[in-house]
């Protein structure tokens, strides 16, 4: 995991080398609720948010929040 503040922007990365999944199963899909709710979460605070993974090779997460937006705050 790593955290790092550049001027406005907040960046975290997660990376592990766990089994990972197949990426076309988050297309629309319900059934992953934990990464629906982290995208949900990361989007309704004006973020970005990417998800890399395969089957055998693990996880990365990619997230990024510029400071003191929102969607609310346009």
């Amino acid at each position: 995991i790593s955290l790092q503040k550049n001027n406005q922007i907040i960046s975290l990365i997660y990376r592990d080398n766990g089994k990972g999944f197949e990426m076309r199963q988050l297309d629309g899909s319900f059934t992953t609720m934990g990464i629906f709710g982290m995208k949900e979460r990361v989007m309704s605070i004006g973020g970005t948010i990417e998800i890399d993974s395969a089957l055998g090779k693990g996880t990365e997460v990619f997230i990024e929040i510029k400071l003191g937006g929102s969607q609310y705050n346009d």
